[in-house]
């Protein structure tokens, strides 16, 4: 009961985002668990977004993280399983089951701990996260998504994964785990009502349940733009995270080349620090994009001048 009402205190409400834990074979771009805006950190996206005929949690199902402590011990390695159910698409011989997880530190967003796979099974599960180089707000982070779904393919509800956690190696604070999950119908087509997302995220606590790590200082940030992510563009959806020094109105927007605008990405105010917007390759009625140069360019306050990234349309 302690647990349950301490969890309860500790939740932090899930944000939509967008694009993509797809049942493909080469797994979901990573940064589509739903992660809730943390310490600073925007909000992750969700599959919702390049399944854009569907909305998370729709009452079909459930995805759940098993298995976890309710707190941890610094160093110790913890078998979780991932469990996603469904009545959705009973009548698809061939539908596909995905998710993808992360763990992230309750008072700054930052990635927590590290992911072991199994040494054997019948999963196909890969760890994944940006490149070092990366400048991504989420390049801490680090993500357990499903590979290859032919052991799940045409599996009934509910399909299991199974991986361990390994906690920090000091006390540094609770952790928030967030996952999200895809029962598709297995058409490989990312438009559609039958494909199913689900989200859930549950708190492990520090190992001291009265003291924590205290909230980080407030940071100085610098007004930029990061570039687009992947870039040529030729999955369903590209991020674009940017940041802005002041709190104002922000116009964030994407140009084809001849200056028109095609799409806009973000419009009003914004509090001062990172932000993030996806596109899906759609202009503001919806049709699709043609493949080209793109330029998304940030319009923020306090600054003389937009802030352009080229970007390289490929589908």
């Amino acid at each position: 009961m302690r647990r349950r009402i301490l969890r309860a205190t500790l939740a932090i409400g899930l944000i939509f985002g967008a694009a993509a834990a797809f049942a493909y074979s080469t797994g979901p771009p990573i940064s589509r668990t739903g992660a809730p805006a943390i310490g600073g950190k925007p909000a992750e996206g969700l599959c919702t977004m390049c399944h854009d005929l569907s909305f998370a949690n729709d009452g079909t199902g459930k995805v759940e993280i098993l298995d976890l402590p309710a707190s941890y011990v610094p160093g110790q390695v913890y078998p979780l399983r991932v469990r996603l159910s469904s009545t959705a698409n009973q009548e698809y011989p061939d539908r596909k089951w995905g998710f993808e997880i992360t763990a992230v530190y309750r008072t700054n967003g930052l990635g927590a701990g590290t992911w072991n796979l199994p040494e054997s099974g019948d999963d196909s599960l890969r760890r994944a996260s940006y490149d070092p180089g990366s400048t991504s707000t989420w390049k801490t982070r680090v993500y357990i998504t499903h590979t290859g779904p032919p052991s799940h393919k045409g599996g009934p509800s509910p399909s299991e994964w199974s991986f361990a956690w390994v906690a920090p190696p000091v006390d540094s604070g609770s952790v928030v785990f967030c996952v999200a999950g895809n029962a598709a119908n297995g058409d490989s087509a990312s438009s559609g009502t039958d494909d199913h997302i689900y989200t859930a995220r549950d708190t492990v606590l520090a190992p001291s349940l009265t003291v924590d790590v205290p909230p980080p200082a407030r940071e100085r940030f610098v007004t930029a733009i990061e570039p687009p992510y992947p870039n040529p563009m030729t999955w369903k959806c590209v991020d674009v995270s940017f940041t802005i020094a002041r709190s104002g109105n922000v116009d964030l927007a994407l140009f084809d080349a001849t200056g028109r605008r095609v799409k806009t990405l973000v419009r009003g105010w914004r509090e001062a620090g990172p932000g993030a917007a996806f596109w899906n390759g759609r202009g503001e009625t919806g049709t699709q994009a043609a493949n080209g140069v793109y330029f998304v360019r940030l319009k923020a306050p306090g600054e003389p001048r937009m802030l352009t990234r080229r970007l390289i349309l490929a589908r």
